[in-house]
């Protein structure tokens, strides 16, 4: 898939240890090679966002994160007392921007009587990276960015700004990415899962009746990665009464990746993925 694109991820993470960025590797504890389910509050209600294994070290690696509540959960199968898990994180802003400059988030947990309880900060690198060096399982986490710590996207000629808003399982619709096409007007999707999803160009760079390619990488129901060719299938809310209306069936390569033509600005489309 193309680099330097737009990439969508909505994802994960939280901890104990509060810490700036530092380039030392990380490690979980007793959590190499885990299978591990992540969820999310986006949109006014949880889901599963993605399930990832850990490396031989127990680090779980995410491409985006948005700011905002975390849980995970680590399988059954795998569970140890005192386990963590490590996180290497490319943090988004709240418009779902990539950082590209150092930047602190507050970080919060949720106690047994569901207040939330500050922890203390912690720093990106200045290309966003944020790495954690252990996630305990079934606790709430929150990482908090104030508004004023902003990245931008800026005009560039040939390219497309596009807002990614979704709408997974019950969620409102919530702001998942922000970023340019390539100069094709093709938008880099990683980790779409089934549900609803919508593209708005920013007007003033180009001609908003133009269609755009997705050259997208998809998961499951269950936030996993594909492994084999896949059946999807792709709505389209169409008409003033905003039918939906079956818009095509593509069938991804065993790693879950499909070009989708043809595709609209500001039109609401549903996402069905067919992983048996």
């Amino acid at each position: 898939m193309k680099k330097n694109a737009f990439k969508k991820t909505i994802l994960v993470v939280g901890s104990f240890l509060v810490l700036p960025w530092v380039t030392m590797a990380i490690s979980g504890i007793d959590s190499g090679d885990t299978r591990v389910k992540i969820y999310a509050e986006q949109g006014g209600d949880w889901f599963r966002a993605l399930t990832l294994r850990t490396d031989s070290h127990g680090v779980l690696e995410i491409d985006n994160m948005l700011p905002g509540w975390y849980k995970a959960k680590v399988n059954e199968g795998d569970e140890e007392s005192g386990q963590k898990v490590a996180v290497e994180a490319k943090m988004l802003d709240l418009d779902g921007r990539e950082i590209d400059q150092k930047t602190t988030f507050d970080l919060y947990y949720k106690n047994d009587a569901g207040d939330s309880v500050a922890i203390g900060s912690v720093e990106t690198d200045d290309d966003g990276q944020l790495e954690v060096p252990g996630l305990s399982a079934d606790t709430e986490y929150k990482f908090d960015l104030d508004e004023r710590d902003d990245s931008s996207v800026g005009q560039k000629d040939g390219k497309v700004r596009i807002r990614c808003k979704a709408k997974v399982d019950q969620t409102d619709w919530f702001t998942a990415y922000y970023n340019r096409t390539d100069e094709n007007r093709v938008l880099e999707v990683e980790n779409i899962l089934p549900g609803r999803y919508k593209f708005k160009y920013k007007e003033q760079d180009g001609d908003i009746t133009l269609p755009f390619t997705l050259d997208a990488r998809f998961l499951n129901e269950d936030g996993e990665r594909l492994k084999q060719s896949t059946k999807v299938h792709l709505w389209a809310y169409l008409g003033p009464e905003k039918t939906l209306t079956f818009a095509g069936e593509v069938w991804t390569n065993a790693r879950g990746e499909v070009m989708i033509p043809g595709l609209m600005h500001d039109v609401k489309y549903k996402v069905e993925v067919f992983d048996n």
